[in-house]
């Protein structure tokens, strides 16, 4: 092969080592001058090694380090990841157990399956947390219902004793003026103490009586019902099926009263309130529709709270106290339903009672109108 380098460089050279690229590869190359006795370079020795093995040998040790780190890091993920999610297991179990207490489900308590030190104290400071809860709720709810309870004695002796003086002819104006507001005002705390009650019952969830009910018959009740209290405002049945639930009777008639009372009070004189029976689905639906001022985005997803009442001055009466629509969202929970709302400001609302049908109900469509 060709001198690494020419002859006349390489008198007084010494040993080379080097690398040479040739086509498909590269060498190894080591030179050595050979001299004779004199010093005198007579030749060179050259020895060559290809590198090909040692580079593919390189070639694999990389590949194989890559892999592996690839490796490593997926095994740290995969393996960090079973770790962080069995670490937030029992804060997921928490969280769980957290959503599903509500005002009326204060007995729902953490129980985890042998947690870290750290989340099994932060579950026994939450249970502890909700049994202080739980005791002051009890003991609200029990002042509630025996107040309430010990009122209505009272409240009944007042109206009836202004009663019976509102019937003496002798009265002078102001006198009779007295009695009526006297009258009145024991009347509308008598059923404030009703709904106290009724709210009370509701709270110690108690399963209600549950009877055959036939909506159809309970709406016309209702309907005559509203007729008598509408005071300028149209009433009517605009679609009636008949449908069969099992439920309490004296419930689901305060219901519609409750929401038939609500159209009432926000629809004002020459307006109209439309009563509605329908069946589909396996399901009554119960609608009360009026043509009141209707309900402003911001009071809507309030309507339903205890003692929540929206803008006054869209009511033609008042004296209520908020009760009415928080009774009965509570009367429809308990029946296995619900109730929606529909409302468009300017034009009127829709409060639709859903109700689980107890057995396929026949169906008709008579449209009963005017009083």
């Amino acid at each position: 092969m060709p001198l690494p380098a020419p002859a006349s460089t390489l008198v007084d050279a010494a040993p080379r080592l080097a690398t040479e690229a040739v086509p498909h590869g590269a060498l190894l190359v080591y030179s050595l001058p050979a001299r004779d006795g004199d010093g005198q370079m007579v030749g060179l020795v050259v020895v060559t090694a290809s590198l090909h093995e040692v580079q593919a040998t390189t070639q694999a040790m990389l590949a194989l380090l890559v892999a592996g780190g690839l490796g490593v890091v997926l095994l740290a993920v995969l393996g960090s990841s079973v770790l962080v999610r069995r670490g937030l297991r029992p804060l997921e179990e928490m969280a769980g157990v957290a959503e599903g207490i509500t005002a009326r489900r204060l007995d729902q308590r953490m129980a985890l399956r042998a947690p870290p030190r750290e989340v099994g104290r932060l579950a026994a400071t939450f249970n502890a947390m909700l049994d202080r809860l739980h005791a002051a709720f009890e003991a609200q709810r029990r002042f509630v219902a025996d107040a309430s309870h010990e009122l209505r004695t009272p409240l009944a002796t007042i109206r009836g004793r202004s009663e019976v003086l509102l019937l003496s002819p002798t009265l002078d104006p102001q006198t009779r003026e007295g009695l009526l507001m006297i009258r009145d005002e024991a009347g509308r705390m008598g059923r404030l103490v009703a709904n106290l009650l009724l709210l009370a019952r509701g709270d110690e969830a108690r399963a209600i009586a549950r009877r055959p009910v036939e909506l159809d018959v309970l709406l016309l009740e209702v309907a005559r019902q509203a007729r008598a209290l509408a005071q300028g405002v149209g009433v009517s049945i605009s679609h009636e099926d008949q449908a069969l639930v099992r439920g309490d009777a004296d419930l689901l008639k305060q219901l519609l009263l409750n929401l038939v009372d609500n159209a009432l009070t926000y629809t004002p004189p020459g307006g109209h309130v439309a009563l509605s029976l329908y069946v589909a689905d396996g399901q009554a639906r119960l609608a009360v529709q009026d043509t009141g001022p209707g309900i402003a985005p911001a009071d809507l997803a309030r309507i339903f709270e205890r003692f929540y009442r929206p803008d006054r001055a869209r009511s033609r009466r008042s004296g209520g106290a908020g009760l009415g629509l928080a009774i009965a969202r509570w009367i429809a929970e308990a029946h296995g339903g619900h109730i929606e709302v529909e409302s468009t400001e300017g034009q009127g609302s829709t409060f639709t009672v859903v109700l689980p049908l107890s057995t396929p109900s026949v169906i008709c469509n008579p449209v009963l109108t005017g009083p």
